[in-house]
């Protein structure tokens, strides 16, 4: 089987963990470079967010893990000067997002999900 190629919907949403296993962020957004590089665009703790290039995923299923940084020629990341976020609703409240074709909306937190997950992805609820 060849090269498994992913749709930006699929990748927004996951979790980033290092080599490490300790949680690096959120991935936001696929960026493109001039010279047709890709790269995670990945909002950490604190809401600033990082470009992460594709040489440094190693794995993506439920999460995505990073390869192990290599001490003598690690690659840069970027930072990406922070967009202003919409006022996030009430806590508790949050608004359930309409579900396209191929996802589905989680009752519990209304994330929307692929429609073939058994548990959300940002609160771990099980789908019957």
């Amino acid at each position: 089987m060849g090269e498994r190629f992913y749709r930006r919907e699929e990748l927004a949403g996951k979790l980033v963990y290092d080599d490490k296993a300790l949680r690096v962020g959120e991935v936001v957004d696929v960026g493109y470079s001039k010279d047709g590089r890709t790269a995670l665009i990945v909002r950490v703790e604190g809401g600033e967010e990082r470009v992460i290039p594709f040489t440094m995923v190693g794995e993506i299923g439920d999460i995505i893990l990073l390869k192990p940084a290599e001490p003598e020629k690690q690659t840069a990341v970027v930072e990406v000067t922070p967009q202003p976020q919409p006022t996030p609703p009430e806590p508790g409240k949050t608004a359930p997002m309409a579900a396209r074709e191929g996802e589905k909306t989680c009752p519990k937190c209304g994330r929307l999900n692929i429609a073939r997950a058994k548990f959300c992805i940002k609160c771990g609820y099980k789908f019957p």
